[in-house]
């Protein structure tokens, strides 16, 4: 195992790490030597496993003004969030700006120079190579979580509109289908 001890330290907020994908976000970051900060709705509900570099907090990303003091202390951030634990029987009520609110709301708190947000998206925002989404196909991605698949697109539209500067991100789709999504690696924006 390599010697770490003089690379300085590098410090990552996991934003919905109590979640699936924030729990595997989390473990990654510590495997890789990160400190993490794992913000968490209700810390008492989740059982992150206890880690030197692990620092657990209380957090709402729908109230980004209160996740300010912790987003002070990283120099990235990993949003990790989903309104739902599984698929509702319903979308009546679901905010479609709920990723946008978020999106925006971490842009006007947390004003670091050299901020670096991975935002977790939705294979189903992807274009194929006909030009459609995947979202619009019914036999790639079921219709009743389309406003879902909404939300997500309306995400990457506000990581553009709200100063993400040197944005980057990589998909990365693996399709059993013949119609692939075209969009297949890195993608940069920049304002």
């Amino acid at each position: 195992m390599p010697d770490t001890s003089a690379e300085p330290s590098r410090r990552a907020a996991v934003i919905g790490a109590g979640g699936r994908v924030g729990r595997a976000v989390t473990a990654a970051l510590l495997r890789d030597s990160w400190d993490v900060v794992a913000v968490v709705r209700d810390p008492e509900r989740h059982d992150l496993p206890p880690h030197p570099r692990l620092h657990v907090t209380r957090g709402d990303a729908q109230r980004p003004d209160g996740l300010a003091p912790a987003l002070a202390t990283v120099e990235a951030a990993v949003l990790a969030v989903t309104p739902f634990t599984a698929p509702p029987d319903s979308f009546d009520g679901f905010d479609p700006d709920y990723y946008v609110t978020i999106v925006t709301g971490l842009a006007a708190h947390w004003p670091a120079p050299h901020r670096r947000l991975v935002a977790v998206g939705l294979a189903a925002t992807l274009r194929l190579d006909t030009g459609e989404l995947v979202m619009d196909d019914p036999e790639l991605f079921p219709p009743f979580l389309r406003p879902f698949a909404l939300a997500h697109a309306r995400q990457a539209d506000a990581l553009r509109d709200t100063g993400w500067n040197g944005r980057c991100w990589y998909h990365r789709q693996v399709s059993a289908s013949r119609r692939r999504p075209a969009l297949d690696g890195r993608s940069c924006v920049s304002r």
